[in-house]
């Protein structure tokens, strides 16, 4: 979601005032700079693997891999803790909830939507 997404009044169906809904992670960590060619292409891999049908394979015997691997620092981040704050429209009801998660631009490459909908029931459920 990046630094935040605005949820611009035109969102909701009523006289509703403009809302910020963010998600963010902040964490504490060990960093290892790892020094030796093995693990570099270890975390190499790691790094830029996807899935086995994308264009880009990481070929560790390719030619940029071996002109580039003494120019890059390979870093290794151990999480210790981490602490997740959210703030959604939880204070309105659910119509409003989802009218705001709709307005979500769809088209980013990296979508917030299947997070917040593990935390918003769906649009049809009542609650008595």
């Amino acid at each position: 979601m990046g630094r935040g997404s605005y949820i611009p009044r035109e969102a909701y169906a009523t006289r509703q005032l403009p809302r910020w809904t963010y998600v963010s992670v902040h964490m504490g960590s060990m960093i290892e700079i790892v020094a030796n060619l093995p693990d570099e292409l270890d975390v190499l891999r790691e790094t830029a693997a996807g899935p086995d049908d994308a264009p880009y394979q990481f070929d560790p015997n390719g030619e940029h891999v071996e002109r580039s691997a003494s120019h890059i620092l390979a870093l290794r981040v151990r999480v210790e803790h981490e602490e997740t704050r959210i703030k959604l429209p939880q204070d309105k009801s659910l119509p409003y909830q989802h009218a705001a998660l709709d307005d979500l631009p769809a088209t980013r490459t990296r979508s917030p939507r299947p997070l917040l909908e593990t935390f918003l029931p769906p649009a049809d459920c009542r609650h008595d």
